[in-house]
Formats: C-alpha cells, sequence, structure tokens
C-alpha cells in the first residue's frame, strides 16, 4: 500500500510537472495598483498568502493615498503596513512611526493572518498605544497586527548606533525570527549583544507574546549584516546577508574573498548554528533574501560582481558590473545548483520566492539590457524592475519587465496559492506594466504593487471542471473533519491542503468510488484559515477551511 501511494503521488506529480512545462508561458499583468502622493512612498517587502491576500510594508513620507484610505506621515518617513485582496483591492492600511525617519522593512504572516513587520525608527515612534523611543540613532521595531490591522503587541531592540531589523519570519507557534544588523552593541530583552567592530549581524526570537526567547550574533571586525530570514518545519532558522573580512557565527569563522561575500547560516530551535556558508569572489557580493521549500531547501538572490564561486559552480558577471545571482542549497548547505542573470548595466536581485512545486520567483533591478534565461530584458531608460520565474532546477521559465523614463525596482515578491505573482516596489515619474501605465503624484517616488497571473491551468484558482458537489462537515472544526466529494471523472484524485502562508500541511492520493471521495482528515490544531485543493484528471476543486 505504501508503494501504491507513493506511486500514485509520483505519477501525479509527474503529469502536473509535464502539464505545466508545456503551457508555460509570459504571465499577464492581471492588476496594477499604485500608492502615495505627493512625496515620497515606497514598497520595500511584501508577503502573499494562500488566497491572494497581499500584506505590504514600507515607507512613505507626507500624506499617502491606498485606494481611498490616506495616511499622513507624523515628520519625516513613516511605516505602512497595506492589505489588499486577490482583486487589488485594499481591505485596510495603517501607519506607524514618530517625527524621525521610520521604515517598514520586512513582513511575514501566521496562519491566522496575523502580520508582522520589522524595519527600523529614529527617536519615538507609536505603533497603535505603544511608543518605542530609540536609545542612540536608529533602532530595531517588530510589531505584531493583527487579521484587521489592529497593533497586538510592539517592541524594540535598541543600543547606542545604527540598528535595523532587514528580515523577519514566523513560524507554525506564532514565534516570530528577525535578523538585521547593529552597531557596537545592541538589548533584545535581557540578552545584550557585542559588536566586534563596524556594523554585526544579529538573529534574535521572540514568543507568540512578543518577549525574547533568544539572541545571538555574527561579527567580525568589519561590516556583516543579516538581510533576510526563513523558518522550516522544526523551527530552525536560515540566514543570509554579507560579511567583509572575517565574520564568526557560531564556532564558524568564515573570510570573504574580495570586499563582501554572501553568508547563509542555518541555526536550530534554540539558536545554535548548524552550518554557516560562504559564497562570492573578488568583488562586492550580498545575499539579499531567502525563502525555503517543503524539504529544506534554501533559495538565495542578491548581487555579485566579476566572478563568484558557489560551492564549486563559478559565475562570472557581465562586463565586470553587478548581475543577479540564485543559489540553492539543501538542508545540510550543500549547493545544488548557482545561476545568473543581467548583462552590462547593474543589475540586482532582491527578493525571491517559493512556490510548492520549488519554482522559485525573483524581483530586482537591471539597466540596459539584462539576459535570464533565453529572454532579453531591456530597460526603457535609467533602471527597471524585472521579475523572473525559474523551475526547480534552476531554469528559467520566464522574465517580464515594468518600468519607466526613471528609476523603478522590484523591492518584494510574494507568491499566492495558485502560483500568482505579487510585486511591489517604487517608480519614479511613470511605469508602464503591460497595457498600464502609472504615474506618480509629483514627489520623489511612489509605490507599485502588481499581481502577475499563472498561466498554470491546474492552479487553484482555475477550478475548471469542478466536481458536482464538495461537503465539509464540522466548518469550523478543531482540525478533525470529514470530507465527502462527488462527481469525479477518474478514480485516483491528489488532495494537498494548504495554510495561509502557502505551505502545505497535508498531502495524500484519495480514491473515488463510483465518483465519490470519502475521507476524514486530521489538520494541525493551530487555528487558522487553511485551502483544500483537489486534482483530479482537468478537474480542480478548492474549498475553504477554518479550524477555530
Amino acid at each position: 500500500m505504501k508503494n501504491f501511494f507513493l506511486f500514485c503521488c509520483a505519477l501525479v506529480g509527474f503529469l502536473l510537472t509535464g502539464l505545466e512545462q508545456a503551457v508555460a508561458q509570459t504571465p499577464a499583468f492581471a492588476w496594477v495598483k499604485q500608492a502615495g502622493g505627493i512625496s515620497y512612498s515606497t514598497g520595500r517587502a511584501i508577503v502573499t498568502d494562500a488566497f491572494g491576500n497581499s500584506y505590504v510594508t514600507g515607507a512613505f513620507v507626507g500624506t499617502a493615498y491606498f485606494d481611498s484610505i490616506s495616511l499622513t506621515s507624523s515628520g519625516s518617513e513613516d511605516v505602512f503596513i497595506v492589505k489588499y485582496d486577490a482583486s487589488g483591492t485594499v481591505l485596510w492600511a495603517v501607519k506607524g512611526g514618530g517625527p524621525g525617519n521610520d521604515k517598514g522593512i520586512s513582513i511575514a504572516i501566521d496562519a491566522s493572518g496575523n502580520s508582522y513587520v520589522t524595519g527600523a525608527f529614529s527617536g519615538t515612534a507609536s505603533f497603535g498605544s505603544t511608543t518605542l523611543t530609540s536609545s542612540g540613532n536608529d533602532d530595531v521595531f517588530t510589531v505584531k497586527y493583527d487579521a484587521f490591522g489592529a497593533v497586538v503587541w510592539a517592541v524594540k531592540g535598541d543600543g547606542p548606533g545604527y540598528d535595523g531589523g532587514m528580515g523577519i519570519a514566523i513560524d507554525g507557534s506564532g514565534n516570530s525570527y528577525v535578523t538585521g544588523f547593529f552597531q557596537s552593541n545592541i538589548i533584545f530583552g535581557t540578552i545584550t549583544l557585542t559588536g566586534d567592530g563596524g556594523l554585526d549581524m544579529f538573529t534574535v526570537k521572540y514568543n507568540a507574546s512578543g518577549a525574547v526567547m533568544w539572541a545571538v550574533k555574527g561579527s567580525g571586525t568589519s561590516n556583516d549584516s543579516g538581510a533576510d530570514i526563513a523558518i522550516d518545519g522544526s523551527g530552525n532558522s536560515y540566514v543570509t546577508g554579507f560579511f567583509s573580512g572575517t565574520a564568526t557565527f557560531g564556532g564558524i569563522t568564515l573570510t570573504s574573498n574580495g570586499p563582501s561575500d554572501v553568508f547563509a547560516v542555518k541555526y536550530n530551535a534554540s539558536g545554535a548554528v548548524i552550518w554557516a556558508m560562504k559564497a562570492g569572489g573578488n568583488g562586492a557580493d550580498s545575499g539579499a533574501d531567502i525563502a525555503l521549500d517543503g524539504s529544506g531547501n534554501s533559495y538565495i538572490t542578491g548581487t555579485f560582481v566579476g566572478t563568484a564561486n558557489f560551492g564549486g559552480i563559478s559565475l562570472t558577471s557581465s562586463s565586470g558590473s553587478d548581475d543577479v545571482f540564485i543559489v540553492k542549497y539543501d538542508a545540510s548547505g550543500t549547493v545544488l545548483w548557482a545561476v545568473k542573470g543581467g548583462g552590462p548595466g547593474n543589475d540586482k536581485g532582491l527578493s525571491i520566492a517559493i512556490d510548492a512545486s520549488g519554482n522559485s520567483y525573483v524581483t530586482g533591478t537591471f539597466r540596459g539590457t539584462a539576459s535570464f534565461g533565453s529572454t532579453t530584458l531591456t530597460s526603457s531608460s535609467l533602471s527597471d524592475a524585472f521579475t523572473a520565474k525559474y523551475n526547480a532546477s534552476g531554469a528559467v521559465v520566464w522574465a517580464v519587465k515594468g518600468g519607466g523614463p526613471d528609476y523603478d525596482q522590484g523591492m518584494g515578491i510574494g507568491i499566492d496559492g495558485s502560483g500568482n505573482s505579487y510585486v511591489t516596489g517604487f517608480f519614479v515619474g511613470s511605469a508602464t506594466f503591460g497595457a498600464t501605465t502609472l504615474t506618480n503624484g509629483g514627489g520623489t517616488s511612489n509605490m507599485f504593487i502588481v499581481k502577475l497571473q499563472s498561466g498554470n491551468p491546474n492552479a487553484i484558482a482555475a477550478d475548471r471542471g469542478s466536481p458536482a458537489a464538495a461537503v465539509i462537515y464540522p466548518n469550523p472544526n478543531n482540525g478533525l473533519f470529514s470530507l465527502e466529494l462527488k462527481g469525479f471523472r477518474r478514480d485516483k484524485a491528489m488532495l494537498t491542503v494548504f495554510d495561509v502562508t502557502g505551505k502545505q500541511v497535508l498531502g495524500k492520493v484519495v480514491t473515488a468510488v463510483n465518483g465519490t471521495v470519502t475521507e476524514k482528515l486530521q489538520l494541525p490544531e493551530q487555528k487558522g484559515i487553511y485551502l483544500l485543493k483537489v486534482v483530479s484528471d482537468n478537474q480542480v476543486l478548492t474549498r475553504k477551511i477554518i479550524v477555530d
């Protein structure tokens, strides 16, 4: 029976993968939106749940408009968080900050739709009814919002120098993990980290209530910074960023080959280093973003110059300028593949996301011409935003651009359960995405968010040829429920359940008897909203499951 189950899983996966490759095509811009006003605004990071809701954070100055919602900064830059539905309609938008410069830099969500934001603030900054005060120049903030945008808690990490939160991730228990940089020393709760010179990187874990569980550093005598973080199902954390000279992570010391190199480090659930790796060459190389698949493989994108080595794979940039890299590591830190994209101008990979099939989606910026696989993009003038999709082996599936005559940049990317990608960033002046042209309100930049529609006919949103009836009872439930499906034309179907972050929590092959499937299923007891997907031949069914 076990072998038959594995055979069915492999067969379904093979058929779906083959069909996806057969119909792979450049995605359409399903919708294009902007936000901002006559002053500066930018989207810095985005996360998308399985239902296509997108959560964006960034910074703005003055008054910024998010559809009919207007936010006004308290002084200079303030933080914004905005939630869009799958159609691009703003559901809510809130701000945080004070008279100083405050920036939202990274965002994550949990299975209940709560959002978590980290970044940097200076002076005093208010998030809901909580006011934080920095000890020096910039300090780290981390804020939890509920599903409707109300602040649950807000905490800081502070020291006398320049400190910032750069990446955040959430585990299945609602613990949050933040990475970034600090100068001199920084305090998280009762834990003080002391740097060794320049900027040093930190990683801190908070529990679901915002209390510090542990905090560790990676440091050397030059500048080092964490750029982003990801968490696997066992609570291990994976961090990327850059380091200069030598940097020590736990008992592992890395030495850069040039001005800066990429690092990747894996911590266990208690903050102990499991492994640490470097990549790079004689140029200035840095990791910008990291994502995981369901097998614990990690994917990093960033920027390299000249020739850079990734676990024995050498990449050489075009004309000695910045190029984009994407590298895949297995759970042990071994490089599985590494590829590049770019051209003679300065090109940067800034954000990456992974879908349930192990495809990776990257966004960033390029100037002039840039090649991604066999696709060559040409910027309108100074720099444009790009988005590229790679399959599980690192081959380019498609690449598209958006931009105009000035500086435009993709800063963050998210994927929904249907394989649609959502990109945010900024544009100056005007920018064209597909057939839509945006024009900002006269400021230095406006934020954009676009949805790229998947071309996969088996994507969740397609729902074509669905079974005639589907009953889930009870719903809501405590994680245990019965499922009855009717109207199947085949005797086998693949059943998968995802949480709102897009993580698969259940998968099995089910048997239909006379076109009917009857199953009793157990989900994790973690409260939240889950998405059921059933695929049989060309029939696709999706349903929402609520665990309370």
